[in-house]
């Protein structure tokens, strides 16, 4: 802005140099026409040459002062306009760019206040993000938490239906498995067996089902079927000591004495206080020929339980075949009163067979295979027939 005044002011200082330098040319054209004129009109007055010279010398002297004079005013003129220019041009030069530096310094101000606010939104901003992350993450806490209770709950009202229809049928079951006992109790083994299946179809885990299962095998003399009935019966519960006894007591029919004492140990471990696995124990010893530790196991047997005639019949048979000093007739005395007992079971008949007593055992055994089919191959099995095993009416009764 300062420039373009010093310029202006310039280049109207020489416009007007040029107008008055113009304008003296005009005026000393008009002097030295002037002095002509005069001087023609003066020449005849003049006395000489040098009077006329004289005067034309004067009037051009006046001419050149008179230029002069103008010029220096002009010069003066010319120079007071362009100071005066000039400091209205530095003067206005200086209050813009005061003015400027003012608005500068507003547009300063406004960057600045800019700036902050800037600033201050920006961090507005990253504090939001993270008010809204930390309410997205808790959010999603709350939704997973809220999402596995939801299905912890479907899981419990799953649970509670199961449990719920798991109860109703093992109800049924229970059912099933009582009237499974009272057939096989009623020598109906092959509908016992029946009802323990359904109940066994209803609840996998009912032991009881599968060991009286087992149990109308062995009376029907299916006896492998008997043991893989008391192997799941032990399966779903390991301390079901009957099973254990029940599975010796097969293998001991079976001839597998070695694997039967291993079940009746387990018996024993299980339930130290069963007689019926000491004294079947004691059995398998016998068959063993190992009649000392036969008969010790079947006094256990009998300190358990005095009446036992199962025991008493095993402990006649093991001094019998000990033979030892007083054991045949030790065995004898045994043997009688068992009969004295009760002459009609099965261990009166095995008490008949090992007095000797053919008739008697013979006929014996007639009625209890007319009631009870499966003692058949229990009386054919059995060590205390086997005196008799190639007699033919006793063949007869075992094998028709």
């Amino acid at each position: 802005m300062k420039k373009l005044g010093v310029l202006l002011a310039v280049f109207f200082a020489l416009a007007f140099s040029m107008q008055v330098a113009h304008g003296a040319g005009e005026q000393k054209a008009q002097v030295i026409k002037e002095v002509a004129t005069q001087q023609a009109v003066v020449a005849p007055t003049v006395s000489n040459g040098a009077d006329a010279k004289e005067y034309v010398d004067g009037r051009l002297i006046d001419y050149y002062q008179n230029l002069t004079s103008h010029t220096l005013s002009f010069a003066g003129l010319v120079i007071a306009i362009f100071a005066a220019l000039t400091a209205f041009v530095v003067i206005k030069g200086h209050q813009l760019n005061k003015e400027a530096r003012k608005e500068l310094d507003e547009i300063y101000k406004i960057k600045d206040s800019t700036r902050k606010h800037l600033d201050k939104a920006e961090e507005s901003i990253k504090e939001s993000e993270k008010q809204i992350g930390t309410l997205i993450e808790t959010g999603r806490k709350e939704l997973d938490s809220l999402r596995a209770e939801v299905k912890q709950i479907a899981a419990d009202a799953r649970n509670s239906a199961k449990e719920a229809k798991s109860s109703e049928d093992k109800s049924k079951a229970i059912e099933h498995f009582m009237e499974g006992y009272r057939l096989a109790e009623l020598g109906q083994y092959e509908e016992a067996i029946a009802a323990c299946d359904k109940a066994i179809q209803l609840d996998p885990t009912n032991a009881d089902a599968y060991y009286n299962k087992g149990v109308a095998f062995d009376n029907l003399d299916r006896f492998e079927e008997a043991i893989v009935a008391y192997d799941k019966t032990i399966e779903i519960a390991p301390d079901y000591e009957r099973a254990y006894n029940n599975k010796g007591y097969v293998l001991l029919k079976l001839g597998r004495y070695d694997e039967a004492i291993t079940s009746l140990n387990k018996a024993i471990e299980l339930n130290p206080k069963d007689a019926f696995a000491y004294s079947n124990k004691g059995y398998s010893l016998i068959n063993l020929a190992r009649y000392d530790d036969a008969i010790d196991y079947i006094k256990k047997a009998l300190v358990i339980r005095p009446d036992f005639r199962g025991a008493k019949i095993n402990m006649a048979l093991a001094l019998q075949k000990r033979g030892g000093p007083g054991d045949t007739d030790n065995a004898k005395a045994i043997l009688m009163n068992l009969i004295n007992e009760n002459s009609q079971d099965d261990n009166a008949a095995r008490a008949y067979a090992l007095l000797g007593d053919r008739d008697d055992m013979l006929m014996l055994v007639r009625i209890l295979i007319a009631k009870k089919p499966h003692l058949k191959l229990t009386f054919k099995s059995d060590l205390e027939f086997e005196a008799y095993r190639d007699d033919p009416e006793f063949k007869d009764l075992v094998e028709a």
